[in-house]
């Protein structure tokens, strides 16, 4: 919230840069598939992108009025969403190319309380985007990415908001929320091939999932009492492991280690400051 960037050492949690960015609460981060640079967006709707050799700024765009999701591509392509300068009420879609520095202009533009885009994530090959959405058009969209414009090629209906998606490591299948469900399709055909409850009652929401390296399994954690990471079985859905001790979580962030030797979250601490927790689960 007050505007600055800290990066550690994944190993040891060791602080080794901090990042002055604008001074204004940081809505959201990236990094690139291949680590070279960082992506990060403001409240208001800046777009700042990090070279991580030097962790200086290499580009800043102003994007729209508010900028709330990112993903990034390996394709040197960067997906943001946020409120655009016009059209008050909306929110849309922007595609940035990170080589020749164009930023489209606003895509799947729509009034918030109709659809607002509530989760992003490209595949492996960076030619494919998924993007979850909320409030009444709900669902999973997929769309083929080409000189900054989008081609629709799958819709997935869901009955619950979607606030986390990704693709598989070999880009075949799709993980994604639906309130507190837990959901696997093979988007190509939009088969669902299982969905489970990630915890229960009404105060309950999945807020962030994984896959990990090898596919084998998903990482899931959320709001509401229980564990604060749960790992499901790719292959039939069935729970394996619950991380850490029972208690009221409020995790908005999970990512498997490059090795998949190691699972980080950030939660948010119930207090009147508002302190951000990462912690670290050793998979060995």
């Amino acid at each position: 919230a007050e505007g600055f960037i800290q990066i550690f050492e994944a190993p040891t949690f060791f602080p080794v840069h901090r990042i002055p960015a604008w001074g204004k609460a940081i809505f959201s981060l990236a990094f690139s598939p291949d680590g070279s640079a960082l992506a990060a967006c403001e409240y208001g709707g800046q777009l700042k992108i990090f070279d991580t050799r030097s962790w200086q700024a290499t580009h800043e765009v102003k994007v729209g009025k508010g900028c709330e999701r990112l993903a990034f591509s390996s394709q040197n392509q960067l997906a943001l969403s946020g409120t655009p300068l016009q059209a008050k009420g909306n929110h849309a879609l922007w595609l940035y190319d990170t080589k020749t520095k164009t930023l489209s202009p606003p895509l799947l533009s729509a009034p918030a309380e109709t659809r607002y885009l509530s989760a992003l994530a490209f595949n492996a090959q960076g030619d494919h985007l998924a993007i979850g959405s909320s409030n009444r058009q709900k669902g999973v969209e997929v769309f083929k990415v080409s000189a900054s414009k989008l081609h629709s090629v799958k819709k997935i209906a869901t009955t619950g908001d979607v606030s986390s998606v990704r693709f598989s490591p070999n880009g075949e299948y799709i993980a994604g929320s639906s309130n507190a469900d837990l959901n696997l399709w093979k988007w190509r055909t939009g088969q669902r091939f299982w969905s489970v409850p990630f915890r229960t009652g009404s105060s309950q929401f999945l807020s962030a999932l994984d896959f990990a390296p090898d596919g084998q399994s998903i990482a899931a954690c959320g709001t509401g009492h229980g564990f604060p990471v749960t790992l499901y079985r790719t292959g039939n859905g069935k729970a394996k492991q619950s991380l850490g001790k029972a208690r009221s979580m409020n995790c908005n962030g999970v990512r498997f280690s490059s090795d998949g030797k190691s699972l980080f979250t950030v939660r948010q601490v119930y207090s009147n400051f508002n302190e951000k927790i990462i912690d670290r689960y050793d998979l060995r």
